[in-house]
C-alpha cells in the first residue's frame, strides 16, 4: 500500500484534523489532480472526472476542489472541510472510472 493510500485510509477513518498541506498535495498527486495556488492559502485541484460532479464541476472540461491551507490561523494545516470535500471528489472520481471500464 502506498503512503498516499495510507494516508487517504486514515482520514477516511476520522482524521481529518491536522492534516498537513505536503500529505493532501501527496494524495492529490497520486489520484491524477493536477494543482496550483490561488493567491492566497488555498489549493486549486482540477480532475477532469469532476466535471460532471454537481458541486465541483465547472463550466468547462475539468471539476475543481478548493483546499484550504490556513485552518485556525496555523500555515500549512489543510481545513477539515476540505479533507472531506477531496474524499467525496476521490469517491466520485473512482465511481465513474468504474463506469467506463
Amino acid at each position: 500500500m502506498s503512503k498516499a493510500a495510507k494516508i487517504e485510509r486514515r482520514w477516511r477513518q476520522g482524521a481529518s484534523k491536522d492534516v498537513s498541506e505536503a500529505d493532501m498535495l501527496l494524495v492529490l498527486e497520486a489520484n491524477g489532480f493536477r494543482m496550483r495556488r490561488d493567491r492566497g492559502n488555498h489549493w486549486l485541484a482540477e480532475h477532469r472526472l469532476l466535471a460532471e460532479h454537481p458541486q465541483f464541476g465547472l463550466s468547462g472540461p475539468v471539476g475543481r476542489v478548493k483546499i484550504n491551507c490556513h485552518y485556525r490561523g496555523q500555515a500549512g494545516k489543510v481545513h477539515p472541510a476540505a479533507v472531506k470535500d477531496v474524499l467525496r471528489a476521490l469517491d466520485w472520481i473512482r465511481s465513474v472510472e468504474g463506469e467506463t471500464e
